[in-house]
């Protein structure tokens, strides 16, 4: 082999190396440009779920809040209730003191009139 077919060997040898180093280049801008938009597309979606949650827990804190003041009222409620309960026994029994000495005072009124 002649020194001009050894150099037009390895510049082809060189022509092969580079272009594949082109498409090993050209592959991985590919492959880089794929992963920095699927990163992208991960971090948006990322956020947007953050954003959800912070949403959800925003709502959730809000209802939360809303059975907190709707027990209170409805402890009110009911201690206002057992006022009016305790309230209502004690007139009961103030009835029920009255009416007895009513019906002594009336037996008494009774035993003082003449027999006949």
């Amino acid at each position: 082999m002649t020194i001009d077919e050894r150099l037009e060997a390895l510049t082809q040898s060189v022509e092969l190396i580079a272009s594949a180093q082109a498409d090993a280049e050209r592959r991985t801008r590919q492959g880089f440009e794929t992963l920095t938009s699927t990163q992208a597309d991960s971090e948006r979606r990322t956020r947007q779920g953050f954003e959800t949650l912070t949403s959800l827990h925003a709502d959730t804190d809000a209802r939360i809040n809303k059975l907190i003041d709707l027990a209170e009222t409805q402890q009110r409620q009911i201690e206002a209730h057992d006022a009016q309960i305790d309230a209502l026994l004690t007139l009961a029994e103030k009835h029920a003191e009255s009416q007895a000495n009513l019906e002594r005072q009336w037996q008494a009124y009774i035993n003082t009139l003449p027999r006949a």
